[in-house]
């Protein structure tokens, strides 16, 4: 698979790199003006992956893969999600066999909250606090209710507990230890949910530390992009 899609990085060079090994940034090709102004904005170099369409598979690929194809699964005929999936196994695979130590994913449909140099010392913090494995950036779906449980770990970081679900793959950052375990796992393969649900579970099956900021730093532009994948974004509150 990554043979097959390898060609779709394309490395963007600039001059104010974020304190991370790689930055990613995925893309659908109806996104890639709205998502180079973004990533311009920010000013760091990253690879562009232009994203795995339902275009891009075949009857093949959703069998082996997925349980798009089988009556009474969650993804039953919903075609976008495996192309999504395979676009963030792209990066993922990249990253691991890269060595990377740590990596940043962003998605085609960002909206920054804060200053690139809030962002720049967000993510410092994270490269400094070893407890944990991966940020998110955003708060998709995550009940902040109870604050007193996350506890502070960073001036700019909180610990979200192991019983609580963040879907919010839009703008994450990991390291090198989660992404090998990840990469890993045993039913990398069977894609039978939604890239964030399976990260969420794995990140909660294993007791993987997660980190979130004590405000979103990076959101996601609803409102103008809309989804690409069907989502129902008015149901996404946090």
């Amino acid at each position: 698979m990554y043979n097959r899609f390898r060609g779709r990085f394309e490395y963007v060079q600039q001059s104010n790199d974020l304190p991370v090994d790689m930055v990613y940034c995925i893309s659908m090709p109806n996104r890639i003006e709205y998502v180079t102004k973004q990533m311009n904005e920010i000013g760091t170099s990253y690879k562009l992956f232009h994203a795995i369409t339902p275009q891009d598979l075949t009857t093949l690929d959703y069998l082996m893969f997925s349980t798009t194809l089988i009556p009474g699964t969650h993804l039953y005929k919903k075609f976008t999600k495996l192309p999504v999936n395979l676009s963030f196994f792209m990066c993922f695979y990249d990253a691991w066999k890269n060595g990377y130590d740590n990596i940043c994913i962003l998605e085609d449909d960002i909206i920054l909250k804060e200053s690139v140099q809030n962002i720049r010392t967000l993510l410092q913090e994270f490269g400094a606090t070893p407890s944990v494995d991966i940020l998110y950036m955003g708060y998709c779906w995550l009940d902040c209710r109870n604050p007193e449980q996350f506890k502070q770990i960073s001036p700019s970081l909180r610990l979200v507990p192991n019983n609580k679900r963040i879907l919010c793959n839009h703008a994450m950052v990991l390291n090198k230890d989660l992404i090998d375990r990840y990469m890993r796992q045993y039913n990398l393969f069977l894609e039978n949910s939604n890239s964030d649900v399976l990260l969420n579970n794995f990140l909660n099956r294993n007791n993987i530390p997660r980190a979130v900021p004590t405000h979103g730093y990076i959101d996601q532009n609803y409102e103008k992009l809309g989804s690409n994948n069907d989502n129902d974004n008015s149901r996404n509150k946090t």
